[in-house]
């Protein structure tokens, strides 16, 4: 029997959110169905260069940025432009990713609109608030609005029935962000030649004279309001007294972080290779030739895992307990002493772990999402799983 499957509508604004649903957006698109991508521009460079290494372009623009921007903008424009796009578009299903202020504001029009919203990367919580903010909020209010939830592991399951959502709309799928990391590196082994030149000779520099290589960014909302700077100072005090290690830092554009950078002096230390933010094809390299991973990002928790590194997270809290529970990862926080225990630790290889974890996934997360989304819409009967 053939079926006639309703618009499905994707929204995205972030650089995170795109590099994990480009893959169901492409898995949407081979199984036929009537899919479309919305990208809100809440920041639309990062946003861009993504959609390049993925080969896509957005169907829907609503170039929202502006200088200065902040939550209450944000959350007011994707609110007002979305539900000219609903309208127009009229979708079947609108899906969200994770926890930004794009996916909260398209998944609140879609309410405001009765049109059901599904949330992939549902079910993560660290417990705070405001630790990260505001995504811990967002993403407990997009489960209050969600029809389906599509949640990356059973951890996550279990904290999305505990709450009271029922086990028929939940679905353990796996982490797209795995799917997105398979395509990338078999992409760089295609073609190496793509790979950015300066980051391949920092890394090949470093690695010819037998040094230690860790990758390190900052960027959290949190951490600029907080104590980062302590941060950035114990890790310039721990590479003093280790001569032969390095760190990679790709500068988020926010002139916040390269203030946090000049006032932790790292701007001028001579073991700090600050670079431009990565594309998404170079910081997959990156994370297959460094030694460790010191981060406040969520989705390099799960980048780093998949792909065999060990990660210091410069939080007090996180959402993604997986990695700590495999052995690869390590809360730090802000503390000083405990940031150069911990990496003292990475150095002398007491967290080295070169074996790819399959905690986030397999692969083929985007794929079971795209069946289930397509299976719901055209009326088959589908069992959570």
């Amino acid at each position: 029997m053939t079926y006639m499957v309703g618009r499905i509508l994707l929204v995205v604004g972030t650089r995170p959110e795109a590099i994990k649903m480009v893959p169901v957006y492409q898995a949407l698109k081979q199984r036929g169905a009537q899919v479309f991508l919305c990208a809100t521009n809440q920041h639309t460079s990062l946003l861009e260069q993504v959609f390049t290494v993925f080969g896509v372009t957005a169907d829907i623009k609503l170039d929202i940025m502006k200088p200065g921007q902040d939550l209450f903008y944000i959350t007011q424009a994707i609110l007002e432009k979305m539900r000219n796009v609903i309208e127009e578009y009229n979708p079947a299903l609108l899906a969200v990713h994770g926890d930004t202020t794009t996916a909260f504001a398209a998944a609140l029009s879609a309410f405001y609109k009765k049109v059901p919203v599904a949330h992939i990367e549902a079910g993560l919580r660290s417990g705070d608030i405001f630790a990260p903010y505001p995504e811990e909020m967002n993403r407990k209010c997009i489960t209050q609005m969600a029809s389906y939830h599509f949640a990356p592991t059973a951890f996550n399951v279990g904290q999305l029935l505990s709450e009271g959502v029922a086990r028929d709309r939940v679905y353990c799928t796996g982490n797209t962000v795995v799917d997105s990391l398979h395509y990338v590196q078999a992409n760089i082994e295609q073609h190496p030649d793509l790979v950015g030149v300066e980051v391949v000779a920092r890394i090949t520099q470093c690695k010819k004279k037998g040094h230690h290589v860790m990758l390190l960014t900052a960027h959290r909302r949190e951490s600029l309001d907080g104590d980062i700077i302590h941060a950035l100072r114990a890790i310039a005090q721990f590479l003093d007294q280790h001569a032969d290690l390095y760190a990679l830092f790709p500068v988020h554009p926010n002139p916040r972080v390269m203030e946090a950078v000049c006032q932790a002096g790292l701007d001028k230390h001579a073991q700090v290779m600050l670079v431009p933010a990565l594309s998404y094809r170079d910081l997959v390299y990156v994370l297959s030739q460094v030694d460790w991973v010191v981060t406040d990002s969520g989705g390099l928790q799960e980048e780093s895992v998949s792909l065999g590194r060990p990660v210091l997270v410069l939080r007090d809290v996180s959402e993604r307990a997986e990695c700590f529970w495999e052995g690869f990862g390590r809360l730090v926080g802000t503390s000083g002493d405990l940031i150069i225990s911990g990496l003292q630790d990475c150095y002398d290889g007491v967290m080295l772990k070169k074996t790819a974890s399959a905690i986030y996934g397999d692969g083929k997360a985007s794929v079971r999402i795209a069946e289930i989304m397509y299976s719901l819409l055209s009326g088959e009967r589908n069992k959570s799983i």
